[in-house]
């Protein structure tokens, strides 16, 4: 006869999975992909430059100012991805 979940189990199964410790670019809605994902097209096809940190920092300030907040740091994470 199987055993039947123990307390710490139940709790454990109730508690939905965390967002934190995933990389920003994968906790965006659908439409927020839709919207970065010309910035990065942009971005592997050099038209902002090739400084990374200026274009990170222009990145941030826009996005912030469409509603995702994530700083420098995050967007050249990102911009640096897969190359």
């Amino acid at each position: 006869m199987p055993k039947a979940p123990s307390i710490i189990d139940q709790i454990a199964a109730s508690i939905p999975d965390s967002q934190s410790g995933k990389p920003w670019w994968l906790r965006l809605t659908e439409d927020q992909r839709e919207f970065v994902a010309p910035i990065l097209a942009a971005w592997r096809a050099g038209r902002f430059g090739t400084r990374k940190i200026t274009a990170a920092r222009a990145i941030a300030k826009t996005l912030t100012e469409h509603g995702i907040t994530i700083g420098a740091q995050g967007v050249l994470a990102w911009l640096q991805r897969g190359e």
